[in-house]
């Protein structure tokens, strides 16, 4: 039986998802709902996506019995609500990263999460890759021997996207795309930073538009990491081992990746549907992971697991605090 999405928000990224999903086999996958704040805009997306029912609240959505898993898609300030919201209607929830704004209210989520016993997901899409698992295999194998060092960065001009600039929506390079090169960095090494070092700037709002981190984790192994939301920057990582390196390309969701001269690729599901972000369809392979723990009875995704999202959320706000943000 094909797992059945409801879809919360109907925004760029919700846009995104679905299409992506809309990739899959409709044996596996359907999008049977869609709700806004906006019935008009609701209405519009199910129309643009052939979704059968909209709505112009989330609590109508959570009141739907023939939805199996919900995609939230909003700014990540209403996350923490909407995951309550969505709990108490007994829906397992993928809610896009970053899954909140704090580590207090990440505590939270995922403790309500344990509690209800439903599965719970942050859409740190990036691990659903197949190319993230190919990186795994390669530095486990020893490849490039031991890995010390990783570089990662990722920029593009946001300077008139509300959602980046305004403190009251969360905004803020670090929340944004900054979580994008953390996670590269704990994937690699497979284990959280012992120590976080961050410099950067601020806009007159309060919120940091670009940012340098130095991660610390055990055994003296060291990342760099940097992040605009001001200057586009090609997106990439590179893991450096004693014996060679490893360059990912798009490391948000990657295609393309270099051992020394060594070029494998491994192309995103086709697609005819219309993305707005590089690379959205990718989303794909994050449905579906999605569609397999719940087919398993998981209560959490081992690619991104909850104490992953602790993590996350821990390292953000330790270099945030150091930037002189808090929200």
């Amino acid at each position: 039986m094909a797992l059945r999405w409801g879809i919360v928000a109907a925004g760029a990224i919700s846009n995104d998802f679905v299409a992506a999903v809309h990739a899959l086999p409709a044996a596996d996958h359907q999008v049977v709902a869609v709700a806004a704040r906006n019935l008009d805009r609701a209405k519009q997306f199910a129309s643009r996506h052939n979704i059968s029912t909209s709505y112009g609240s989330y609590e109508e959505l959570a009141g739907n019995c023939d939805i199996d898993v919900v995609y939230i898609g909003s700014i990540h300030t209403e996350h923490p609500k909407l995951c309550k919201l969505f709990f108490d209607a007994g829906k397992p929830v993928l809610c896009e990263k970053p899954l909140t704004t704090s580590l207090q209210q990440t505590l939270e989520t995922v403790n309500l999460a344990r509690e209800r016993k439903l599965f719970l997901m942050e859409a740190v899409w990036s691990r659903c890759s197949p190319l993230y698992q190919t990186l795994r295999d390669e530095i486990a194998s020893g490849t490039v021997g031991e890995v010390v060092s990783v570089e990662a960065c990722f920029g593009y001009d946001a300077r008139d996207a509300p959602r980046i600039t305004q403190k009251e929506l969360g905004g803020g390079a670090t929340l944004d795309i900054g979580i994008y090169c953390i996670q590269f960095a704990n994937w690699v090494f497979g284990e959280t930073p012992q120590k976080v070092t961050s410099s950067g700037h601020l806009n007159k709002q309060g919120v940091d538009m670009s940012a340098g981190i130095i991660l610390l984790y055990s055994n003296n192994r060291i990342a760099h990491l940097y992040y605009s939301t001001v200057v586009p920057m090609k997106s990439h990582g590179i893991v450096y081992g004693k014996e060679g390196t490893i360059k990912v390309e798009c490391l948000q969701c990657p295609t393309d990746m270099w051992i020394g001269e060594k070029h494998i690729e491994i192309p995103n599901p086709p697609s005819a549907e219309s993305f707005n972000f590089c690379g959205s369809a990718g989303l794909a392979y994050e449905a579906e992971h999605v569609r397999q723990c719940l087919t398993q009875g998981l209560l959490e995704s081992s690619l991104v697991p909850l104490s992953e999202s602790i993590n996350l959320a821990k390292t953000m706000e330790e270099a945030l605090e150091k930037l002189g943000v808090t929200y």
